[in-house]
């Protein structure tokens, strides 16, 4: 058991960590403002399909089973979060990338009874608007980012893990370790946060597991809605506290002038 334990969450975890902290000029100690990891997303790509591949072995990637589609979900919202969350010229995200990535990385998992177009195509766009409003809160409440969806992962590898489906429940714990160090880093490190690739990428995550989880598991009595309660969980990160003081902080102070 702990052998398996260590294959499956240690092991993926830390080569996402491994790839979050490769050297760069992305960000560093000495940096005097936040600058988003751009490798992040990828992080979270690898470490769910490295966790699936040592529970599972090379059968994952013969996509045989409309679960392993799992990778194939994962892969797109890794390479999509790295694109996504390149700034522009203008200093913004390519909030298209952002939008469009989620949308056809759960167009993909056409999963038992949930095969429909318009099912897919529903819980894409949810996740592109979702991954729109955690633009501001990945960039600006980096640590509380890292341990919402932290808190998310680990609630959906619990409700995965009671259903009886431990492969995917150890790749929702070993995301949600990666999550946590996340937030380590944004707490020790000012320069550090997670970015809005990251948020989009685990939080298409979050709705594949979902969408499995009601595929293969809707004999256990889990309500839909409580599977994607838990997947959305993380959009509570819009009224962060830091969010809050950010936008009072931005308000204009002064005494009116009275006319003469």
């Amino acid at each position: 058991m702990i052998p398996m334990l260590l294959e499956a969450i240690a092991l993926p975890s830390a080569l996402g960590i491994c790839l979050l902290l490769c050297p760069r000029d992305g960000w560093s100690v000495e940096a005097q403002e936040r600058r988003p990891s751009w490798t992040a997303a990828l992080a979270v790509a690898i470490t769910v399909i490295v966790s699936l591949w040592m529970s599972e072995g090379l059968q994952l990637f013969d996509l045989e089973e409309r679960w392993n589609w799992l990778v194939v979900c994962a892969t797109i919202a890794g390479i999509g979060g790295v694109i996504g969350a390149s700034e522009l010229p203008s200093g913004r995200v390519d909030i298209i990338t952002l939008c469009a990535t989620p949308i056809l990385a759960l167009f993909v998992l056409t999963m038992p009874a949930h095969e429909s177009m318009a099912q897919r195509l529903g819980a894409g766009i949810a996740v592109a608007v979702g991954a729109a409003l955690l633009i501001e809160p990945s960039r600006h409440a980096a640590r509380w980012t890292g341990f919402v969806f932290a808190l998310a992962c680990t609630a959906m590898a619990a409700i995965l893990a009671s259903s009886g489906s431990m492969k995917v429940a150890l790749a929702a714990t070993a995301l949600a370790l990666l999550c946590a160090t996340f937030g380590i880093l944004a707490q020790l490190c000012r320069a550090f946060c997670p970015g809005p690739g990251f948020a989009m990428a685990t939080l298409s995550m979050l709705a594949a597991f979902a969408f499995y989880g009601m595929s293969y598991h809707d004999d256990t009595g889990i309500p839909a809605g409580a599977w994607w309660f838990v997947a959305f969980a993380p959009l509570v990160l819009v009224a962060s506290p830091t969010l809050k003081a950010r936008r009072s902080s931005r308000r204009p102070t002064g005494s009116l002038e009275t006319k003469s």
